[in-house]
């Protein structure tokens, strides 16, 4: 497919990145430690200038304390680990000769290469742009990455003013559409306050000059999303397809809903029944029975009047509502004054309560807050949302996607470490499987344990296991993870992956792709007003790295109607094949079909399934463990996170 859009990388080139500079090695030897030589860093280079044998040395980039070192002239692309160092040190110093103020160095531990320039200071935090040396690969370029960044001041509590001035939220307090333009406002007031104070670098007698604009880098586009439903009939729109053709699978057997409510709220209760039904809001959702072609009524709800939602009364309701229902499957929907989503730690903790004393039944709940349902417009926009996911709790399958891989297996990794004082106290892996269509199938638990080693056993063991059981059904298997997955993890999945390559018929496949969402990149399309770039575009910034916009502009309505979020950073970690650039696109292609998978939300876009997921369980397992309840086994339950 031809490229559509010219996209700006958030990356400040320099002009030329073909340069000289002077270090000062020594020769490593081995069993040698950091703290010996405590301002050098250990780098790979070659024995001389232009020879093909390297070596290993401590390095410095300045001539203090160089007693046993030799100097040696580097180029820029002989180590470009050693490249950055010195652009860091070199913008660093430019701050310091010009006398700057406003700036700091790595706010983000994990990014000590950073450096953060203030633009405006409020009574919550600062917001600015960061810098941050960094080689482009394939472009063969040095630069700055740059990005806008809030930072909330330490003490001041989370609230909607920040999400405000972090850009998220508008003055109005709705979603900003106009994310990605206000960003690159504050891209260009840096530029204007702070390029010509910053730039060019000065090293000896050289100068390095960094360019004023960002880099321009053709984009390509991958397929846009085609969601199946009722009879393989297809449609572009999860909205209109499934009311139009019927969800993909009906709900299998009889349900009963409850809704269950504290008697003060019994005519909020009322006015979601009515909205579930259609008769509140039919412009905007026609009721269950048009939409998934199941019809609420006296014969399949109930209602239940509670007296608090503490564990004991909702186990009191539990028992009552089991009672009644006999052999026939439940689904409790509650009312509830309280939101995960409340600035509130004590509500927080209610409804992460509630939830486990539902789940420790093996029962999935629908909470709806009394916020919501007290708000007419908002819940007018999300009543269809609240029926997607009741539907598919009750059993029902909305929607799949077609994918471009057949006979895929989605491996999605989470994992929810308990942590105290920085130290795992308890580690907790599992996996959210789904296919490369988006259908939903297990969670599995990989290990859980205390101990480090016995954890990775146990990990190593279980993925086997699940390898092993869909083996025959799939000839392709992808394992999907988040940037929380630690080295040791990723290792443990290399082992497995490598030891079933070797055992399994030579026409599976098995890969791993990493997705990180709070990644270090930014984009802007010079072709819309929003700077938006269009859903499904994508621009390669390593061999085996990309750049994709899960969610964006429709070629056909460019109308921003949302906050469009962030691009994912995708790499590609390991294949049991030689991973060409067309086999690349076709799993980039599954992973943005999965994004649309998504049985959140209608239009809910911005991640894989695989990953989305995964995080969701993350969050509810982290909670659990912070209130220390016991782990319950949460596999084979209908998809009671969403």
């Amino acid at each position: 497919m031809t490229s559509l859009q010219e996209i700006a990388l958030s990356f400040f080139p320099l002009a030329d990145s073909d340069f000289e500079f002077t270090i000062y090695r020594r020769s490593y030897t081995e069993g040698e430690q950091k703290s010996g030589f405590p301002t050098c860093t250990r780098r790979k280079l070659p024995i001389s200038k232009g020879s093909d044998e390297w070596s290993e040395y401590w390095v410095k980039l300045d001539s203090k304390d160089i007693q046993g070192f030799e100097v040696f002239e580097c180029n820029s692309f002989t180590n470009f680990t050693l490249t950055i160092e010195l652009l860091f040190q070199l913008l660093n110093q430019s701050c310091q000769n010009n006398q700057l103020q406003n700036y700091t160095l790595g706010k983000d531990s994990f990014r000590y290469h950073t450096i953060f320039f203030a633009l405006h200071d409020f009574y919550e935090g600062k917001q600015g742009v960061w810098l941050e040396p960094y080689f482009l690969k394939l472009s063969r370029k040095f630069g700055f990455l740059a990005d806008f960044r809030f930072y909330v001041k330490e003490g001041v509590p989370f609230t909607k003013r920040i999400q405000q001035l972090s850009l998220s939220l508008d003055e109005n307090g709705r979603s900003n559409i106009n994310f990605y333009a206000d960003r690159y406002e504050m891209l260009k007031e840096f530029t204007q306050r702070f390029h010509t104070r910053l730039f060019p670098l000065r090293y000896a007698e050289k100068e390095i000059h960094v360019e004023e604009d960002l880099l321009l880098m053709n984009s390509d586009s991958l397929r846009f999303k085609k969601y199946v439903f009722a009879n393989n009939e297809t449609d572009k729109s999860q909205f209109v397809g499934v009311k139009n053709k019927g969800p993909l699978t009906p709900i299998p057997t009889p349900v009963r809903v409850y809704f269950i409510y504290r008697e003060s709220d019994r005519q909020f209760s009322l006015d979601l029944y009515r909205a579930l039904r259609g008769d509140t809001f039919s412009s905007t959702f026609p009721g269950m029975e048009a939409m998934f072609r199941h019809k609420l009524s006296n014969e399949n709800v109930s209602g239940v009047t509670i007296k608090d939602f503490t564990p004991g009364e909702l186990e009191r309701i539990i028992s009552s509502i089991l009672q009644d229902s006999g052999e026939i499957p439940v689904i409790p929907l509650l009312v509830i004054p309280f939101s995960k989503d409340d600035y509130d730690d004590e509500a927080s903790e209610q409804y992460y309560a509630a939830k486990y004393t539902f789940l420790r039944h093996h029962l999935p709940s629908q909470f709806v807050s009394l916020k919501k349902l007290l708000n007419r417009e908002q819940l007018k926009w999300a009543i269809s949302n609240i029926a997607l996911q009741l539907f598919a709790k009750m059993g029902g399958q909305p929607w799949k996607v077609a994918p471009e891989t057949k006979n895929c297996l989605i491996v999605g990794l989470g994992q929810s470490h308990k942590k105290v004082n920085d130290k795992v106290e308890k580690y907790f892996a599992y996996s959210v499987l789904t296919d490369s269509s988006g259908l939903y199938k297990d969670i599995r638990i990989l290990g859980r344990s205390n101990d480090l080693d016995v954890y990775l056993a146990d990990f190593k063991q279980k993925l086997t296991d699940v390898f092993k059981q869909y083996i025959n059904d799939y000839e392709n298997f992808v394992v999907h993870t988040t940037f929380a997955i630690q080295d040791d993890e990723l290792d443990a999945v290399n082992d497995v992956l490598v030891e079933l390559s070797k055992n399994a018929d030579s026409q599976k496949e098995f890969s791993v792709m990493r997705f990180d969402e709070h990644n270090k990149f930014f984009g802007y399309s010079r072709n819309s007003n929003s700077m938006i770039p269009y859903e499904s575009s994508y621009i390669r910034i390593a061999e085996r790295e990309f750049l994709v916009w899960f969610e964006g502009l429709q070629i056909q309505s460019p109308t921003v109607r949302k906050r469009i979020g962030r691009p994912l950073h995708v790499k590609f970690l390991y294949s049991s094949t030689d991973l060409d650039y067309s086999k690349m696109r076709n799993y980039l292609q599954d992973a943005v079909n999965l994004s649309g998978a998504n049985w959140r939300g209608f239009n809910a876009k911005s991640l894989p399934v695989s990953v989305y997921y995964a995080q969701l369980v993350a969050r509810y397992y982290k909670e659990f463990q912070a209130l220390g309840f016991e782990d319950i086994n949460l596999e084979k339950i209908t998809p009671w996170f969403l």
